[in-house]
């Protein structure tokens, strides 16, 4: 039986998912259904590509705690190795102030409950607040990609919605909210925005528009995406009969894919994870 719809706590990686293809939003955050398909092989490689991300997330979270961390294997993990040197290298979190690691700020929107869990953001002494995002993604994406996506328009908004729960915040315009990703494989090509209002009116119109038509469409008539690249690297796609066999992994991340295709994007997007 499909979960009530109003039981729904949205986040940026559900509503991606719908904004990607409504038929998955439904089968995943809906219908509940287990994953039936692989999503990209080789399936080891995949696996291990997804556990050295939430190790990464985890030791960055203790490293910001203050506590020891084990340094990974160049020799059995390196591609976790060189994302942590990279790390400890570039030290990418240049804001001074207030540090809130792995922080969850719950909000609003059009009475819904929507929810964010942070990376980590910083509260300067002049009331500013900076949001780091730290991405595992082996390839480089375009700005206005990465700006489009529902954590970027979803991150600040929250923040700035529930400023009056945040100590030295608030006081916070938009213009004091300012987002940076942090690229572990490309250390200096990381992508910062500034917030704005005209930014917050459009983001809150966007995620209003989406909730309307989630709470609008009837059981059966969420539309499946009709870029069928998307279909290559989704879980799913055996009950929408678009195929069985599992894209690559090398190529889910290329730029090509990633235009289209943000799930994967996301899977190091944590939110459902404690650490």
């Amino acid at each position: 039986m499909p979960r009530p719809k109003e039981e729904l706590i949205f986040s940026a990686n559900s509503l991606q998912s719908f904004a990607d293809c409504e038929r998955r939003f439904e089968l995943n955050y809906l219908d509940e259904l287990k994953w039936p398909a692989v999503e990209t092989e080789p399936v080891l490689k995949s696996e291990v590509f997804l556990a050295d991300g939430r190790r990464f997330h985890e030791m960055i979270h203790q490293d910001l705690l203050g506590i020891p961390v084990m340094e990974p294997s160049l020799v059995d993990e390196p591609e976790l190795a060189a994302w942590w040197q990279n790390y400890r290298d570039h030290d990418p979190i240049k804001a001074e102030g207030q540090q809130y690691p792995e922080k969850t700020l719950v909000s609003t929107i059009k009475d819904r409950l929507l929810v964010a869990t942070y990376d980590v953001f910083v509260v300067t002494e002049e009331g500013k607040v900076i949001i780091y995002d730290w991405k595992t993604w082996r390839k480089p994406h375009a700005f206005q990609w990465v700006k489009q996506q529902m954590q970027s328009r979803i991150y600040p908004l929250v923040i700035y919605q529930e400023r009056a729960t945040i100590p030295g915040a608030d006081k916070l315009q938009f213009e004091d909210i300012e987002m940076r990703y942090w690229y572990a494989n490309f250390p200096d090509e990381s992508v910062s925005f500034q917030y704005s209002e005209d930014q917050y009116e459009a983001d809150k119109a966007v995620l209003e528009l989406i909730i309307d038509r989630i709470d609008s469409l009837p059981p059966g008539q969420f539309e499946l995406t009709s870029e069928l690249a998307k279909c290559t690297y989704c879980p799913f796609r055996s009950y929408c009969d678009r195929g069985s066999v599992a894209g690559s992994i090398e190529e889910h991340d290329s730029p090509e894919s990633a235009e289209s295709d943000s799930l994967f994007g996301n899977l190091d997007d944590y939110e459902s994870i404690a650490f």
